[in-house]
């Protein structure tokens, strides 16, 4: 299934270049929450349930610990609903992801405590 993704970025910087599946799905996204949308929505990747693969950069200013690091993990989209239009996809500082298919757009999914 052809799905829109929206990234929700919760590192406290940006991040770059994000596919999925191998699939790109976007170029530059800021970190969510007070300074930034932390997301927006990129036309469209094909997946299916099961394991997903998720791939980024660690963007942010020239000094950055870390600049340039690229980060790969694997997330599972457990339902696809036949009438989902979206893809969320969740990316932690702990480098974690948490995928869903939603009909509409879903809603943020912080969480506290998460490795930096």
């Amino acid at each position: 299934m052809d799905l829109q993704v929206v990234v929700y970025n919760y590192w406290p910087r940006a991040i770059a270049d994000v596919s999925v599946n191998g699939q790109y799905a976007g170029g530059s996204y800021g970190s969510y929450g007070i300074d930034g949308t932390g997301g927006k929505i990129t036309c469209c990747v094909k997946v299916k349930t099961g394991p997903v693969s998720v791939d980024w950069t660690l963007d942010g200013p020239e000094n950055s610990p870390r600049l340039g690091e690229h980060i790969h993990t694997q997330g599972t989209l457990g339902t696809l609903p036949p009438d989902a239009e979206f893809l969320a996809v969740h990316i932690y500082p702990d480098q974690t992801v948490v995928l869903e298919a939603t009909r509409q757009l879903a809603d943020s999914r912080p969480r506290k405590g998460a490795a930096q």
